[in-house]
């Protein structure tokens, strides 16, 4: 939005002091954009305003881009557009100081308000010193501070100033100026004693505020509640987190604790519960959460699972079996073996398909057929020659539901021939169809 907004031009010590430090800072600057900032007093508050410098062909160019007041939700911005598709974040117009013909879109020259997140840049500012200025900030150790604006730190200063004593005592300004922690300073003197005594971990950005709490709730090292955080985080992310997890009641820094003693990994741990609970062992029962010789008491477990597994696979295939020889007989008089050239059988049990399948050579004994079967879903058909019944000739798949056939091969999945197919289609089609209505009837 457009405001009526002016501001003075750059006072010369702050533009050489921008000169002398770019100068240092970049040898070939080769035109990009760079961001420099200084502090001021504008309309009675302390504002930050940022400066944008290009040089090309020696010559050195700026212009004031951004105004940020220390308790304004709102800046000012003039030629300076937000852009997350460019490497720094920002564009800048120079069309008034002749650098191109064409006007940007952005750029007119006019100051507008925009919310003040959005438009600042990451600059240097040349005149921290401004701040001697002012009482309540001449104590704040803003000297220490290497964030992005200086405004952020004394917006939390005057909130929370026991941020200067973590800035002093070396922590990192990103870990200084979390609320998260300077709240629970402000209740906690535990917490204050724990920061004091492990300052130096915090002296930069390495951990994050999760991974501090976590180490001072549970009288940890911050290095060891870091990386905790991180396995745990990465054990979400699989398969077997939603078994753990229960089962060690979430208490994270017994289980790798003990993983470690045990020198295991927890996808091995896994296999290990994972078996129990296929045995129904109780794991309420903590020698059976965390066994004592863990790699005997694995194999010991799996070797139950293996064997329970076994039994259910084999009790399981008695059923189903039965379940086949049931539907084969059920649907037998689909059957066709009349005074012809071929004869129509259906298949009797998964042996049959196996059988079938391997000298026909597709994959009738494979891919669930069977299983199909046993549910109904689709019945097996075997195509024989009258001469020769016992031989496999042509297999097909009738479905149950439309009452068609679903498939017709012959050896290695090819095409039976146009007599096969006759029969198939005319004789034993309808036949099947009408005794399926019989036997709903």
């Amino acid at each position: 939005m457009k405001t009526e907004f002016t501001i003075n031009p750059i006072p010369k010590h702050i533009l050489e002091k921008i000169k002398k430090i770019d100068k240092k800072l970049y040898l070939f600057p080769d035109g990009q954009v760079r961001f420099y900032s200084y502090l001021t007093t504008l309309n009675r508050e302390l504002v930050k305003i940022t400066v944008a410098v290009k040089t090309i062909r020696d010559v050195f160019y700026n212009k004031q881009v951004a105004v940020h007041g220390i308790h304004s939700e709102h800046c000012h911005v003039c030629d300076i557009e937000y852009s997350c598709f460019t490497g720094m974040g920002y564009k800048v117009g120079w069309h008034d100081q002749f650098l191109y013909n064409n006007e940007k879109n952005f750029e007119d020259g006019k100051w507008y308000t925009a919310e003040r997140k959005y438009y600042n840049p990451y600059s240097i500012l040349v005149n921290d010193n401004y701040l001697n200025r002012f009482p309540k900030y001449k104590y704040s150790a803003y000297k220490k501070y290497n964030g992005k604006c200086i405004l952020d730190y004394l917006r939390v200063y005057e909130k929370y100033p026991q941020v200067e004593l973590l800035l002093k005592a070396g922590i990192s300004s990103y870990l200084a100026t979390k609320v998260t922690l300077l709240k629970k300073l402000e209740k906690d003197k535990e917490f204050r004693k724990f920061i004091m005594e492990h300052k130096k971990d915090m002296a930069d950005s390495f951990y994050s505020v999760k991974a501090i709490l976590s180490a001072y709730k549970n009288h940890l090292s911050i290095r060891k509640a870091q990386e905790l955080d991180r396995k745990i985080t990465e054990l979400k992310s699989s398969y077997a987190f939603k078994l753990i997890s229960p089962t060690v009641n979430n208490d994270w820094i017994k289980f790798y604790d003990y993983l470690d003693e045990q020198n295991i990994t927890p996808h091995t741990y896994y296999d290990y519960i994972y078996a129990c609970d296929y045995i129904h062992l109780d794991m309420s029962i903590p020698k059976n959460v965390y066994p004592k010789d863990f790699n005997r008491w694995h194999d010991i477990r799996i070797d139950e699972y293996h064997t329970a597994k076994a039994l259910k696979d084999a009790e399981e295939r008695r059923q189903y079996m039965v379940k086949f020889i049931d539907v084969a007989k059920k649907y037998l008089p689909l059957q066709r073996n009349k005074k012809e050239n071929y004869i129509c059988i259906i298949a009797k049990s998964p042996d049959d398909l196996i059988k079938e399948g391997s000298i026909l050579e597709h994959c009738v004994g494979r891919m669930n057929y069977d299983q199909k079967m046993a549910k109904e879903q689709s019945l097996i058909f075997f195509i024989r020659l009258a001469e020769n019944p016992d031989k496999p000739f042509v297999t097909i798949e009738y479905s149950l539901e439309n009452h068609k056939i679903l498939q017709c091969h012959g050896k290695n999945n090819s095409k039976p021939d146009d007599e096969v197919l006759d029969y198939i289609n005319k004789k034993w089609l309808p036949y099947a169809n009408r005794k399926i209505k019989q036997l709903a009837a």
